[in-house]
């Protein structure tokens, strides 16, 4: 399996996680004519404290552990090759996220308070 990780802290940090996943389910929601797809909505994965979304289609997982006050941590984990299935490839990106996210510095709090 190959694990591709980007994260970066920011104030926006939240902003950028519920704007993936607000763009996800408006293009391939039930809504979204002709080009419904269900492995593309995405799936609750949230732990603690980090807020998490996993988009089945794409084997990615994205994550914060801002709230819209506090900055923090965006990163998105996407695991691909082997022959792992949608669950085991979800644990272990849910996982890599939480790791990260213990350690990731977070950005400044939105409009610098």
């Amino acid at each position: 399996m190959r694990i591709d990780l980007v994260a970066e802290q920011s104030p926006q940090a939240y902003t950028e996680f519920n704007t993936t996943e607000s763009h996800q389910e408006q293009v391939y929601g039930p809504a979204a004519p002709g080009v419904h797809n269900p492995g593309e909505i995405p799936r609750d994965a949230s732990e603690g404290l980090m807020i998490a979304g996993w988009i089945p289609a794409q084997s990615q997982l994205f994550a914060t552990n801002a709230s819209p006050t506090t900055g923090g941590s965006y990163m998105t984990v996407t695991v691909t090759r082997g022959s792992k299935g949608d669950a085991e490839r979800r644990k272990l990106a849910r996982a890599v996220a939480l790791a990260t996210l213990a350690v990731a510095p977070r950005g400044p709090n939105p409009g610098g308070s």
